[in-house]
């Protein structure tokens, strides 16, 4: 997965079964429609993607047509605030919460939800809003996860856009970490998963982790990268070995 930030596109390669991998790119829809084929999805990946792995998805064989989906936005119906809800009716899987489909948890939520509606069955209160509300718990952390992820800030709303840019510096040195941490990785892909919750990303342990990760990184680029002035220098004692005698 790679989330670079600063109006880059952002994309994802997944493992699935029979060694077969699925490829999803995605940019902002003020920067135009998403691409329709092979090709425009890799002009895309391009822009985001290491060159290790983009030469592997040039020589891929693609076993479908390109699928494309425009509509992003998550919608949550609230059908737990209802003082009342009518017999008979049952809301479930996207038609009570879709998420964002670019995340892949929309089938995870689904399946919590019938276990939810599992327990609610078992125990025989004919009591709607009671099943609505034990979804509410699986639902609304992921939700202000993703919400936070998505949003983007306004001009009007400064004290949630300020919020924002805190959430997304925060997930961005967490993703830098997991680079080369394999632990981050792991509780990362979990959470987005839905098999830990995301109050799990709060752990102390991890932030620890994210810490020293960056401070690991900065080290490595400052002592492997030259210097503005050294890269002056190398660049004039070149030009000058290859001046003409």
């Amino acid at each position: 997965m790679v989330e670079p930030g600063k109006g880059l596109p952002r994309a994802a390669l997944v493992a699935y079964e029979h060694d077969t991998w699925i490829l999803t790119v995605g940019q902002s829809a003020a920067h135009g429609e998403p691409p329709t084929d092979r090709a425009g999805m890799l002009a895309l990946a391009e822009r985001c993607m290491p060159s290790s792995i983009l030469s592997g998805l040039r020589s891929a064989q693609p076993l479908e047509d390109v699928a494309i989906f425009n509509n992003t936005a998550g919608v949550w119906r609230r059908y737990d605030r209802m003082p009342r809800f009518p017999a008979g009716l049952l809301v479930i899987g996207d038609a009570l919460c879709s998420l964002n489909p670019i995340y892949g948890q929309g089938m995870t939520m689904a399946a919590l939800e019938a276990l939810a509606l599992q327990d609610y069955l078992r125990d025989g209160q004919d009591e709607p809003q009671r099943f609505f509300r034990a979804v509410a718990k699986h639902i609304g952390p992921t939700w202000a996860m993703n919400q936070a992820n998505d949003h983007v800030p306004s001009s009007v709303d400064r004290r949630r856009s300020a919020r924002t840019r805190v959430v997304t510096w925060t997930m961005n040195k967490a993703l830098k970490a997991a680079e080369h941490d394999i632990v981050v990785t792991e509780r990362f892909f979990r959470v987005t998963s839905l098999v830990d919750p995301p109050t799990r990303l709060q752990d102390p342990a991890l932030i620890a982790r994210v810490i020293v990760g960056n401070l690991r990184r900065r080290r490595f680029s400052s002592s492997t990268a030259p210097s503005w002035r050294t890269a002056g220098r190398l660049a004039r004692r070149r030009a000058a070995s290859e001046a003409p005698h």
